[in-house]
């Protein structure tokens, strides 16, 4: 299964890319939905997309367009903070508490064969 991590903040985007790498999954990672739109134009496939709170919701939006107007089977899971203000500390925080929760949602995606 490839992922496809895409966050403005570089540490945030660091940190999951590599957990996800140790779990054994192949990740991509881009700093901005622009880039994350580059990879997928040229060719680059993901199973599921992980779109950072750090992100525009206006870029967000544009992404998801894309993957419909393409038929992409890209599943996106969008990440949010409920309270801002948001700290880099706390942003890493939310980001390691939902880990456990992005390894559950891959394992069931690759044994339902949802994502093809």
């Amino acid at each position: 299964m490839r992922f496809l991590n895409v966050s403005a903040n570089t540490q945030l985007r660091r940190e999951r890319g590599l957990y996800l790498k140790a779990l054994g999954f192949e990740v991509l990672n881009a700093r901005d939905v622009s880039s994350a739109i580059t990879m997928l134009e040229l060719g680059d496939e993901a199973d599921l997309a992980i779109l950072c709170h750090t992100l525009r919701p206006e870029d967000k939006l544009a992404f998801s367009s894309l993957l419909r107007r393409t038929g992409a089977k890209t599943l996106v899971v969008e990440l949010v903070l409920a309270d801002p203000p948001v700290t880099p500390g706390l942003a890493l925080e939310a980001d390691r508490e939902f880990q456990p929760l992005m390894m559950s949602l891959a394992e069931n995606l690759a044994s339902e064969s949802l994502v093809s």
